[in-house]
């Protein structure tokens, strides 16, 4: 066997070992996380959800770019943005994404969390709208894209132009229909006041499908 193949193979090892890894400190904290819950004490829940970040980053050294880990660092920043006033930013939250669509340009929930960061920033500008649009283009089902326009197209209802609002509006109908997100797509309609419009389409839909 040359010297060159074998680098190869040593270098392919190397990357194989490396995913396995990451892919330890990722199971590790996603566990971790579907126990952790906010309680009175404030640092403590902040401290946690340091530990869990460290974990990730240890993850991401190894594999920077997967979208799952990107995603979940974003998760837990935004939890400890909550725990900590000021402690995280959203525009080094973008920045962090947008490196990863770069290597994954097709993946529906960065496009959605993108699009939901954008519209917290700048509200339903062109650039927000853009993500949005992507998302749906490649996740037309998926639930983090759907989730994405519900909030987006009800919460900036009043800056949205008559197709943009008939376009999101026919998705938000469409989500709201799925058993699986009709009560967090009912909550934000009820937020946004537009809960007994969201409940009358519903249930007219429905009668016309019995009919």
């Amino acid at each position: 066997m040359c010297a060159a193949v074998l680098v190869l193979l040593l270098a392919l090892a190397g990357e194989v070992a490396d995913v396995g890894i990451a892919s330890i400190y990722f199971n590790k904290v996603a566990e971790e996380l579907k126990t952790l819950r906010p309680g009175k004490d404030v640092e403590q829940y902040r401290q946690a959800l340091s530990g869990l970040k460290g974990k990730l980053d240890k993850a991401r050294g190894l594999v920077p770019l997967r979208p799952e880990y990107v995603l979940m660092n974003d998760s837990i920043l935004s939890q400890l943005g909550k725990a900590v006033p000021g402690g995280t930013t959203q525009v080094g939250r973008q920045q962090d994404i947008v490196s990863t669509l770069a290597v994954a340009p097709t993946n529906a929930r960065l496009w959605a969390r993108l699009a939901v960061l954008r519209f917290r920033q700048q509200g339903a500008s062109e650039a927000t709208m853009q993500a949005l649009d992507m998302a749906l283009l490649y996740g037309p089902y998926e639930d983090d894209a759907l989730l994405a326009n519900a909030a987006i197209v009800l919460y900036g209802w009043d800056n949205l132009d008559g197709k943009r609002r008939q376009s999101g509006w026919e998705v938000v109908i469409r989500a709201a229909s799925m058993p699986r997100l009709s009560g967090a797509v009912m909550g934000i309609a009820r937020q946004t006041g537009h809960g007994d419009l969201l409940a009358n389409m519903l249930q007219h839909r429905r009668q016309q499908g019995e009919s």
